[in-house]
């Protein structure tokens, strides 16, 4: 009789301590839900909330196979971890390391020791080109990871070709496009991945504040209905929101540029705080005609301000993001209302 009653006591103690443990981790899990994700990640607390599910009805301590179900809830669980934990690191790795040390740039060119005018705005120039093409560089590289943290959710939904309401949520073929559906059509997915939206790029996106955000993490998404519609405006959201940052970090490097020249070369306290001179030019004395400088102040002020010119430039060379989003199936299509 005490056997029987060690073993009944520990197999429902053992799933029991198995459980609590994993809803702890699953509370933790939805604590490091950020404001950024917690929209799209919906779905996927949606899957844990259905396995979770019966454990309120058919699921009791009694039952034949508690076990295989708290190892499937646990499962389920470190999937979902992983995967976020996964999107995390290429956020971090990938993009915002990217927009911080961007937002680092220097764009003025300081030389160590003084130049000619015409030097001056020839090697601005060079630096200019050379800093146009790293930041066209990290702005690709930025967009692709972003891409591809949006395709890593797709790529885990699957659509019918219509919604809950019966409308139809894909284009049409390719072939049955015409003078008088293909605008109508163009603002159509062509697939699941197909989610850009370019008159929305530009949009401002407004992130949860703490209370809604803790609202919004503990919310249960068992009975949801997530759809593509749903799919491609998180989907959006996150192109849109980190499309602004890097914005907002080409205008930091524009400003902490600018900034640089105002304060070490245009205002330099000589006692304080003294700084090489970065130009210079000759002087010729003549007691019979006077004196003169070569280059002139003139031509020095008119190539300082040209060389200035590319801290609030240089930004214009970047590419706008959007391209890198389209689908091939999109490009081979004709035009659309973009």
């Amino acid at each position: 009789m005490a056997s029987t009653v060690a073993y009944c006591k520990d197999r429902i103690f053992h799933p029991f301590n198995t459980l609590k443990l994993t809803l702890q981790r699953l509370d933790r899990l939805r604590s490091s839900l950020t404001p950024v994700f917690i929209n799209i990640m919906r779905f996927r607390l949606q899957e844990i909330s259905v396995m979770l599910k019966p454990s309120l009805s058919s699921v009791t301590w009694i039952s034949k196979n508690l076990e295989d179900f708290v190892e499937k809830v646990c499962m389920k669980i470190q999937e979902v971890e992983i995967f976020f934990g996964l999107i995390l690191d290429i956020e971090e790795l990938r993009v915002m390391q990217e927009i911080y040390n961007i937002s680092e740039f220097l764009y003025i060119y300081v030389p160590d020791e003084p130049v000619p005018s015409y030097q001056f705005v020839e090697e601005s120039n060079k630096l200019r080109a050379k800093i146009e093409r790293v930041l066209e560089k990290k702005s690709i590289c930025m967009e692709r990871a972003v891409i591809d943290i949006i395709n890593m959710f797709i790529d885990l939904l699957d659509f019918e070709q219509s919604d809950s309401k019966g409308r139809r949520v894909f284009q049409l073929p390719a072939e049955k496009l015409n003078d008088t559906n293909w605008r109508t059509e163009g603002f159509l997915p062509i697939d699941k991945w197909d989610f850009i939206q370019f008159h929305k790029i530009y949009r401002t996106i407004y992130l949860a504040p703490d209370d809604v955000l803790k609202t919004l993490q503990f919310r249960n998404y068992e009975n949801i209905r997530y759809e593509l519609h749903h799919l491609r405006n998180d989907c959006m959201d996150l192109f849109s929101y980190y499309n602004s940052k890097i914005i907002l970090a080409l205008v930091a490097g524009s400003k902490r540029s600018l900034d640089f020249v105002r304060q070490n070369i245009l205002r330099t306290n000589w006692r304080t705080n003294q700084m090489k001179p970065v130009l210079y030019t000759e002087l010729e004395m003549d007691f019979n005609s006077g004196c003169y400088i070569k280059p002139s102040l003139d031509i020095m002020q008119n190539d300082f301000n040209n060389a200035v010119l590319c801290c609030t430039e240089i930004n214009y060379f970047v590419s706008t993001w959007g391209k890198q989003a389209k689908t091939q199936e999109r490009r081979d299509r004709r035009v659309t209302a973009e």
